[in-house]
């Protein structure tokens, strides 16, 4: 059935007509401020005219077909969207507005096209509820401006560049390619990999708040990266020329994985950023800049073959090599620039030699005739100093925190770049995240001007997620705690047989009784089954309708996280 309505610029339908309302009180078709016309179940195929809106209306499944052919078309869905929708090449102004449930992959995008999920008014209105799913692959064949405001888990393989908008409290679970440049503003969860999909593109990331742990990097493309909030993904930069990473002041980066330091690549620092898992050699046409206010702390050594400057703080808690092509400076008057190593310190390039100051100290306070570094044949200019007094005025400056489970342990490991006065740190452990106890302390180092490493371990640690912590006590008696991190010790999922024909065994006992969720996927990340399993028994999951092949088994609890494990169906 189509019903067409005259026009109106504010027409809306009375929520008391129509006795339909959205999660959170919101009026079903009160997000469409204008409606023209309703398709409705019984609709097989609509063509809408130049300028008008076509609205789904809620409790409605619509399977038919949408052909938007002319300019202007808004699509308002507050129902369920499970047809074929055709944007024609060439046509302009295209909106889908989503606050119900798009459940089909059968979108051919061919225009640029704006698709808002949970929200068709600028996100003064969200339906926290609506989601958006089925596999699109490489159906949004242009440049495309996606606003999510819910939950997205349409996989684009690979998407046509344009601008991805993850708002607050909204969710993106859905592996993503692009073949041209791509923005991305992340202020909700951000769970999924992204990686270039030919073309060599630029993905850029500005990541204003919320998480990020999809995983990042390959290809010959270049990734650019802003941080205005807490980061944590470690990733590879790619091969490509515009590579950078940017952590705005006050901002937090502990990366909790290697930075590979492939292709071209400016980093500036401003904030807080600990390598917590080491970093690759900065290359000769790469660039490290830290800003007065930032510390840069790597764990594991420090190597330099690009230019360097420092107005902050660089720490390195193992070896220091300023190679022959390396450039190293400060700041053009005091307060020096303070750099740091725990061992073996090299210079054969530059340090300090366009007269900044600098102030260096490696583990083991040299005499001023060594020049500071354990090893030297480069320059280094008349303003540099090595261990000064004037810049052991630091307080304890923690340079990374790390928490890695063992088979049954986990050891935690931290570094500081200086300590002044420091008694002790004490470990402690938390079940979930707000009540602490003391598991071990260790004295610190008291006064020193050199790295320091640490180490403790955790022997007999929490099943499931934990949290750990560090207290920092001076010898006046005055505390203060480190970040938190985390760690999830998941057991180990049983799944037989395999190969399978058929029936799959989930073995669930070691889990707790809650859900779990069990998804198959493709190797290309697209979602083949989807269902939710009670823990703490063993469960069967029926696949014998699903083509031959290699699928990834992939379970996430609440208590558990996520684990992944490849499952071939014959």
């Amino acid at each position: 059935m189509i019903r067409t309505f005259t026009k109106a610029k504010h027409f809306l339908y009375p929520a008391a007509w129509l006795g339909l309302t959205l999660a959170g009180g919101v009026p079903a078709w009160g997000q469409c401020t204008s409606c023209g016309t309703v398709v409705d179940s019984n609709v097989g195929s609509y063509t809408p005219s130049a300028g008008s809106t076509v609205c789904i209306p809620a409790n409605t499944t619509y399977g038919g077909t949408i052909e938007v052919t002319q300019n202007g078309v808004t699509i308002c869905n507050s129902g369920t969207f499970t047809g074929t929708l055709n944007v024609a090449a060439g046509v302009t102004g295209t909106v889908i507005n989503n606050v119900g449930t798009v459940a089909t992959g059968n979108l051919r995008i061919n225009a640029p096209t704006v698709l808002n999920n949970g929200s068709s008014d600028g996100g003064a209105t969200v339906a926290s509820g609506a989601g958006w799913s089925g596999y699109l692959g490489g159906n949004v064949a242009a440049a495309a401006t996606i606003n999510n405001y819910a939950s997205w888990t349409a996989a684009l393989q690979p998407l046509a560049g344009g601008t991805i908008n993850n708002r607050p409290g909204a969710t993106w679970d859905a592996y993503l390619t692009t073949s041209a440049n791509l923005a991305i503003t992340n202020a909700g969860t951000w769970k999924t990999q992204i990686q270039e999909g030919g073309n060599s593109p630029i993905i850029s990331i500005i990541h204003n708040g919320g998480s990020w742990t999809g995983g990042l990097g390959g290809g010959s493309g270049s990734l650019r990266i802003t941080n205005n909030a807490t980061w944590t993904q470690g990733f590879n930069f790619p091969g490509g020329s515009a590579n950078a990473f940017t952590a705005a002041a006050g901002s937090t980066t502990n990366l909790n994985g290697y930075l590979g330091m492939g292709g071209t690549v400016t980093l500036v620092n401003n904030g807080t950023m600990n390598l917590l898992n080491g970093m690759g050699t900065i290359g000769a046409t790469s660039s490290l800049t830290i800003g007065a206010s930032g510390t840069f702390a790597v764990t594991g050594d420090f190597s330099n073959d690009g230019a360097v400057l420092n107005k902050g703080t660089l720490t390195a808690s193992v070896n220091f090599f300023n190679n022959g092509t390396g450039t190293i400076t400060g700041p053009a008057a005091q307060p020096r620039g303070q750099v740091r190593a725990g061992s073996y310190t090299v210079n054969n390039g530059s340090f300090g030699a366009d007269g900044s100051y600098l102030d260096f100290c490696d583990g083991t306070p040299p005499s001023p005739a060594s020049n500071g570094f354990d090893s030297r044949s480069g320059t280094v200019g008349a303003n540099v100093t090595f261990c000064a007094a004037s810049s052991s005025t630091l307080p304890v400056t923690l340079t990374s925190f790390t928490a890695t489970p063992q088979a049954d342990a986990v050891l935690l490991r931290w570094a500081t770049a200086s300590e002044v006065n420091n008694k002790e740190f004490v470990v402690e452990r938390s079940a979930d995240g707000r009540r602490y106890q003391a598991l071990q302390t260790l004295a610190g180092r008291g006064t020193s001007l050199t790295a320091s490493t640490y180490a403790a371990t955790d022997a007999q640690p929490l099943p499931g997620l934990s949290y750990y912590r560090l207290r920092q006590v001076d010898l006046g008696g005055a505390s203060s705690y480190s970040p938190t991190v985390s760690v999830s010790r998941a057991t180990a999922v049983a799944a037989y047989p395999n190969p399978t024909a058929d029936m799959l065994t989930l073995d669930l006992r070691a889990l707790p009784a809650g859900p779990c969720a069990v998804r198959l996927r493709s190797l290309p990340g697209q979602v083949v089954l989807a269902q939710t399993l009670a823990g703490g028994q063993a469960q069967l999951l029926n696949v014998a309708a699903l083509p031959v092949g290699t699928y990834l088994l992939e379970m996430e609890s609440a208590t558990q996280g996520r684990s992944v494990q490849r499952i071939v169906k014959h």
